[in-house]
């Protein structure tokens, strides 16, 4: 049995042994979450058969599984119940798997490139073979390596059909900039004769240059103060070309030389105006990391 991630349905024949009529009174899913069942009859006669429709929805979950419903019904002798089982071993219609080393990180103005696999499933009519487009959000790229491979062939039983897996391998160009709108943007896999799939590439991005602190929170003191920057390099020395401070900053020191760490020291004013709100601009000639901007807050 294949798991699309659809509804999966099966009916139980109940037969009525009695002479007497027996009547359901309930029916029940041991798991409400994901099946259910339902009644085409209220009451079953001597002898008769009633059909007992029940649903289960594994979603993607894949493995083996037992779900039982419960009938409760009443004869002459009194209430009782019966159950009814229903095992499966659930296949995945379709996974994808990221291929090799599984660190999201991007550096930033780098360009990554995430390498994935794509086993899909059919088993009879159920399920789909290979994809035959791939499609990504912006800033990404997707393409096809090659063009699909034969899987492992799988049979649950020696009386059921044979479950025929394909394999395909794509990649996705990762480019070292922020995704927009803060959410990992997706890849878009069609086929011709099934429904798309959409999958979401996480990534973050490493910025090459650490700085502390994050932001300047900056009193108005009667008398001047002052405050240090520290910005570290997590691979190449480098120099600080410029500071942009606030109006009410003065001016910065700090040294001419590469390192890997440098220290900006910068004095506030003790009178003077400006936004209460602004940022500090420190550009850079690190050749991945041109400038760092800090919030600063005045109180």
């Amino acid at each position: 049995m294949v798991a699309c991630g659809q509804s999966i349905a099966h009916t139980f024949e109940w037969k009525n042994p009695l002479v007497e009529p027996v009547h359901i009174l309930s029916a029940e899913p041991e798991r409400p979450c994901c099946s259910s069942i339902a009644l085409t009859s209220k009451e079953i006669q001597p002898g008769s058969t009633a059909s007992i429709p029940v649903t289960i929805k594994p979603g993607l979950g894949s493995g083996d599984h037992r779900f039982g419903f419960q009938v409760g019904y009443r004869t002459s002798r009194g209430r009782s119940h019966t159950r009814f089982y229903l095992k499966c071993k659930l296949r995945p219609e379709w996974e994808i798997k990221r291929l090799g080393e599984i660190d999201p990180t991007v550096r930033l103005g780098n360009t990554a490139v995430f390498r994935y696999e794509i086993i899909c499933r059919k088993l009879g009519l159920e399920g789909r073979l290979c994809p035959d487009r791939i499609e990504a959000e912006q800033p990404l790229q997707a393409d096809f390596d090659a063009p699909c491979s034969p899987g492992e062939e799988q049979r649950a039983s020696t009386a059921t059909p044979i479950i025929i897996e394909v394999r395909r391998r794509f990649h996705v160009v990762v480019p070292g900039e922020a995704p927009k709108n803060g959410r990992a943007p997706l890849i878009k896999l069609s086929w011709n004769d099934s429904p798309p799939i959409e999958h979401p590439v996480p990534y973050r991005i490493s910025r090459p240059i650490h700085w502390n602190p994050r932001a300047l929170v900056i009193q108005r003191e009667e008398f001047a103060t002052a405050v240090e920057i520290t910005l570290e390099s997590l691979d190449l020395a480098f120099r600080v070309t410029g500071v942009d401070a606030h109006p009410l900053m003065g001016p910065a020191s700090y040294s001419m030389e590469p390192s890997r760490k440098q220290t900006i020291r910068i004095e506030t004013r003790d009178r003077g105006e400006g936004p209460r709100i602004s940022s500090l601009v420190i550009r850079l000639d690190h050749p991945e990391q041109s400038e760092v901007s800090i919030p600063v807050l005045f109180q």
